[in-house]
C-alpha cells in the first residue's frame, strides 16, 4: 500500500505484505524516503513492461495540486520521486473582475499500461475548488482534461501528436 498523511510533512508512507492477497502479513507502516515530502492522495499504479510499478497521486502538503510519481523497481527498491504534471499555486489562476487572484490547480490522474508497453496518463486539473464553490468570471472554476503518452517506461511523455515531449524529472508537464 502506499498512503498520504493529512498534512504532516512527513510523509507518504508504504507498506507491504509477505504473501500477495493475504491482508494478515503486512508489514510495519514505513516512510517513504524518496525526495517528495509531504502528504499525497488518489493514487494509481501501473506496472511497466520492465517489472517497475509506478505510483501516480495528488500531493497534498508540500506542493499541494502537483502530480508526483514514486516507482518501485521489480527487486523492491524505491527510486527517487518526480514531479511529473505542474499543479499547486499559480499567481495567473482565479480570474474575477478581469483580474487573476491567484489559487491552486489541482491535478487529478489516472493511468494505465497498453499490450505494446507503453503507459497512457490521462488528467484533469481544476482551480481552488472541485466542489463548485469557485466565484471566478466565468461563473466556474477553469478545468480541463489532458492526456499523454510514454514510450519509454515514464522516462518521457509526449502529447497525441508528438509534437511536445517532457522529460521527467528534468521539466514536469505544464497545466496546460
Amino acid at each position: 500500500t502506499l498512503s498520504g498523511r493529512s498534512s504532516k510533512l512527513n510523509g507518504p508512507y508504504w507498506r507491504r505484505s509477505i504473501r500477495p492477497g493475504d491482508l494478515t502479513t503486512f508489514g510495519r507502516e514505513q516512510q517513504l524516503r524518496s525526495g517528495a515530502r509531504g502528504s499525497a492522495f488518489d493514487f494509481e499504479t501501473v506496472s511497466d513492461a520492465g517489472g517497475t510499478k509506478h505510483f501516480f497521486g495528488q500531493h497534498g502538503s508540500g506542493d499541494a495540486g502537483s502530480l508526483i510519481e514514486h516507482r518501485l523497481s521489480p527487486d523492491g527498491q524505491w527510486y527517487a520521486s518526480r514531479k511529473v504534471i505542474d499543479g499547486g499555486p499559480t499567481r495567473k489562476a482565479c480570474v474575477r473582475g478581469g483580474k487573476p487572484r491567484g489559487c491552486n490547480r489541482f491535478a487529478i490522474a489516472r493511468v494505465t499500461a497498453s499490450p505494446d508497453g507503453r503507459l497512457h496518463l490521462v488528467w484533469g486539473y481544476s482551480e481552488a475548488s472541485l466542489s463548485g464553490k469557485c466565484r471566478v468570471d466565468a461563473g466556474y472554476c477553469d478545468h480541463d482534461l489532458y492526456y499523454a503518452v510514454s514510450a519509454d517506461n515514464g522516462a518521457s511523455w509526449k502529447n497525441l501528436r508528438g509534437d511536445a515531449v517532457r522529460r521527467a524529472p528534468a521539466a514536469p508537464i505544464a497545466h496546460d
